[in-house]
């Protein structure tokens, strides 16, 4: 093509903006063929400098899409135009940064796939592993029935009497076999104060007395210790359950009289 074609095939790509694609058939490459022939045509730098911003979009349109061949063809045709425009290193980078991420979406989708299908056959494995372990269980009952009925029958055995009932034992309370007296409080003899503490507590069935605790007293606390430390100090016999020692919880007042 001559200088004046190719000058008007460039105006008629830009008029249908296809500045830089398709290929071979673009306003930009036009422009650029015409100073391959004229490197002074003026016509053509000026439209070069016009066209470049107009023709960016085109290629970041093609990165988005993941077209990267044509992307860097395109980049090619920009550069060719100005090789020192800082936007073809921005293009460039963006090219770059969405090469790496699709890398890395095929890589993930690939190990996606390959955890799901050592899941399917982890699954597999476990289905025939548990069929064939119905199977066996089915032919052992099966060898146990025949193994039974080939069997002669047995004497029928007699049954053993019951043994004779346990006379039943006696059922009684907790029983006190010494009560401790209380130790009058210094503090409480000094004031004169007189009252009382209810203590509750558990007899064991060895005699034992656990868990004692107040449950109620009058002057509150004056004499809980006193109290409590009477009734650890006595001696119990545990309750009895049809002849049979059991634990059981009893409460106690302690009455603190001054001077009674």
């Amino acid at each position: 093509m001559s200088v004046p074609d190719l000058l008007s095939a460039a105006r008629a790509a830009y008029a249908q903006h296809r500045l830089v694609a398709p290929a071979g058939d673009n306003a930009m490459e036009y422009y650029e063929a015409v100073l391959a022939r004229e490197p002074t045509n003026q016509v053509a730098k000026d439209a070069l400098r016009e066209t470049f911003p107009f023709g960016v979009p085109d290629v970041e349109k093609a990165i988005s899409q993941n077209n990267f061949a044509e992307a860097n063809r395109e980049i090619a045709v920009l550069s060719k135009a100005d090789p020192t425009n800082y936007t073809l290193t921005l293009l460039r980078s963006k090219l770059d940064a969405q090469q790496k991420l699709q890398a890395r979406q095929q890589q993930e989708a690939q190990q996606k796939a390959q955890r799901a299908a050592q899941l399917a056959a982890a699954q597999q494995a476990a289905a025939t592993k548990v069929a064939a372990e119905k199977e066996a269980a089915a032919k052992l009952v099966a060898q146990q029935q025949a193994a039974t009925a080939a069997r002669p029958a047995a004497a029928p055995k007699r049954e053993a009497a019951p043994p004779p009932p346990k006379p039943a034992g006696i059922t009684r309370g907790a029983q006190v076999v010494k009560a401790a007296s209380a130790d009058y409080p210094i503090e409480a003899a000094r004031n004169q104060t007189s009252g009382y503490a209810v203590v509750e507590f558990t007899v064991t069935a060895t005699g034992a007395v656990t868990g004692a605790h107040v449950i109620s007293s009058s002057p509150r606390r004056v004499f809980d210790q006193a109290a409590m430390h009477a009734v650890e100090h006595s001696e119990f016999k545990p309750a009895l359950k049809d002849g049979e020692p059991v634990s059981t919880v009893l409460q106690r007042r302690v009455d603190f009289k001054f001077g009674g």
